[in-house]
């Protein structure tokens, strides 16, 4: 009988990894992996948070993101997982970005009550085929001098199809986590497990 390959990509596996009890410390590492490879600031604990933002008129449209936690600063992250795309994911990352940053305020909170939201998404397919680059970070920035607007916006793209374990610029952490996304390999993903376990 042919088993599958495991798939660490899967979006089922993904919840349960990082949210099941106990899994705030693996995924405040990953979490912290992509920030130190974007030259981020990092965060010192998580919260899981339920990833559903529910409808609250008939029109609208639900969004579901694989993972969603808050940071011990305010910070919300929010990470989802594509196995397939097209170009016009972009308006799909920033529509999920947006409808977790409007969440954010009630009714008579003020605007300076408002935080971060950062976007994590792990895609399986090139988003953007003209580079190599494999983690992208895109925030707001002034086109003519480059000056940051604001860091409530940031968004985190990772294309794994361009991801080689031994030739990459990522940080030795976010190396080490898309092996583990990426590998087909048994051996080798039950030796990263162990790793990222031991956090």
């Amino acid at each position: 009988m042919n088993k599958k390959p495991f798939n660490a990509l899967n979006d089922c596996f993904v919840r349960y990894f990082f949210t099941d009890k106990g899994g705030e410390k693996v995924l405040l590492d990953f979490i912290n992996a992509v920030m130190i490879s974007a030259d981020m600031k990092t965060f010192k604990a998580v919260e899981i948070l339920n990833p559903f933002n529910l409808k609250k008129h008939y029109n609208d449209k639900e969004t579901i993101v694989d993972v969603k936690c808050i940071t011990k600063n305010g910070t919300v992250v929010i990470i989802e997982v594509q196995l397939s795309g097209n170009s016009r994911f972009p308006e799909r990352i920033l529509y999920y970005w947006s409808a977790n940053y409007s969440k954010l305020l009630k009714k008579g909170e003020e605007y300076e009550d408002l935080t971060p939201v950062i976007s994590i998404n792990l895609l399986n397919f090139n988003l953007n085929k003209k580079d190599s680059n494999v983690h992208s970070c895109y925030m707001i920035y002034d086109t003519k001098n480059a000056r940051l607007l604001t860091d409530y916006l940031q968004i985190h793209i990772i294309e794994l199809k361009k991801f080689n374990f031994k030739n990459n610029n990522l940080s030795k952490d976010l190396n080490y986590w898309l092996g583990f996304f990426t590998t087909k390999n048994m051996a080798r993903l039950r030796a990263v497990a162990r790793l990222i376990c031991q956090i």
